[in-house]
């Protein structure tokens, strides 16, 4: 007995996409856990990549700073692209529910 698959035929229409998470939960991921935005608006290797600048950024202006600057000062790199990578979060998830409503024909909201 055989449990291979059987093959999509090219003709078909692909199958729809997936709903969009809501732009305040993918926002709020993004805030509580760096990269986790990204993950939701289905870009994991995005999301990995925000992780590895907010650390490397946040270690190269630790080593690059006095101790006498204010340990906001200390990290600010990598507060920086964490700051970004919410941002980046917020944006897509906006333009990914915009693209889902014109495509379900909803009207989008302003």
């Amino acid at each position: 007995m055989s449990t291979s698959r059987p093959k999509p035929d090219p003709k078909s229409p692909s199958p729809p996409a997936r709903k969009p998470y809501p732009v305040w939960l993918v926002t709020a991921a993004a805030f509580v856990l760096p990269g986790a935005g990204q993950v939701l608006n289905g870009d994991p290797i995005r999301g990995i990549t925000m992780q590895f600048f907010i650390m490397f950024l946040a270690f190269i202006t630790y080593m690059v700073t006095s101790p006498d600057i204010s340990i906001f000062g200390r990290f600010a790199g990598g507060v920086f692209v964490y700051l970004f990578s919410v941002l980046d979060a917020n944006t897509i998830a906006k333009k990914r529910a915009r693209a889902w409503e014109r495509m379900s024909g909803g009207e989008p909201r302003a």
